[in-house]
């Protein structure tokens, strides 16, 4: 089994504190192991999860219907994963925004910050 952090030192309701160290080192890879093309794609996917967990999400028009929510932007071209979002319900660490853009308005904003100004084209679906 892999164990990333000591339960004792667990921030009081972080969903995310047992897996924050390798999450936040692979995401951070993802930024610097490449420049991202012109056109970028933001989509939302389910990782499939049956075991026990209070951010289970149910959308009943995937295949696999119970998981984990994740938002991802990509390289249109090379398929490259430049920065991901796990949906945790309210406790979603979303860059603060306008309030009248909703959830899709603050992923957004979340996962463009370091494209911004930088002459890219984001393609997102809904």
């Amino acid at each position: 089994m892999l164990h990333f952090s000591y339960n004792n030192e667990q921030i009081p309701g972080d969903r995310l504190s047992k897996i924050r160290m390798p999450l936040q080192d692979i995401t951070k890879n993802f930024k610097y192991a490449m420049i991202p093309f012109e056109n970028l794609a933001i989509d939302e996917s389910l990782v499939l999860w049956k075991g026990r967990l209070s951010f289970t999400q149910f959308i009943k028009t995937k295949r696999h219907r119970f998981g984990i929510k994740i938002f991802v932007i990509c390289d249109v071209e090379t398929d490259f994963i430049l920065n991901i979002l796990i949906y945790t319900g309210s406790t979603t660490e979303y860059r603060k925004t306008d309030p009248s853009l909703g959830i899709s308005g603050t992923v957004v904003n979340t996962l463009m910050k370091p494209c911004l100004k930088k002459g890219h084209k984001l393609f997102i679906d809904n």
